[in-house]
């Protein structure tokens, strides 16, 4: 087998090939390794946000229990309870016009 043919600059251009093929291997595993954390932060996001969602619905379907009807018995509640106070307290009343 004669190595006529192969001097120095055949070996620097096997070596340049054979480092873009490595450089383009890393890359490669590198976007990928990416490409799945991405996956993984998508994931727990939707998952985050499905219970977020649930969570909301939830309070969206839960009935109100506290009414104008139970604001104004409570407020001549604390009227009366006032009334009683040796001396009562001064609370302004909201002027409605």
């Amino acid at each position: 087998m004669s190595l006529d043919g192969v001097n120095k600059n055949t070996y620097i251009s096997i070596g340049l090939v054979i480092t873009i093929i490595i450089a383009t291997w890393i890359i490669c595993a590198s976007v990928y390794s990416t490409n799945s954390h991405i996956d993984i932060a998508v994931t727990t996001m939707t998952n985050k946000i499905d219970s977020l969602d649930s969570r909301v619905t939830a309070l969206a379907q839960q009935k109100e229990t506290w009414t104008e009807a139970d604001m104004y018995k409570w407020s001549i509640h604390l009227q009366q309870a006032n009334q009683k106070l040796n001396p009562p307290l001064n609370v302004p009343e909201p002027n409605h016009q």
